[in-house]
């Protein structure tokens, strides 16, 4: 997956958006022949590649985040 766009609250950092756990937002993927409903945002695409790799701004992303049962 390749996140191109990262919303965030407005006093959020980019750390706390990418790895945050207080907030949750639900994700889904589509087929490009399919326009989101309204209220979605598109934030990335899925391509061919390592299964589970994330990238955000050309650099991969480490399996990291908020663990609720930590």
């Amino acid at each position: 997956a390749v996140i191109d766009t990262l919303p965030r609250a407005p006093k959020a950092t980019e750390q706390q958006a990418l790895t945050g756990g207080e907030d949750y937002e639900l994700l889904v993927t589509l087929p490009k022949t399919r326009r989101p409903p309204k209220g979605l945002i598109e934030i990335g695409q899925i391509h061919a590649g390592p299964k589970g790799q994330v990238t955000y701004q050309n650099q991969p992303l480490p399996p990291t985040g908020w663990d609720p049962l930590s």
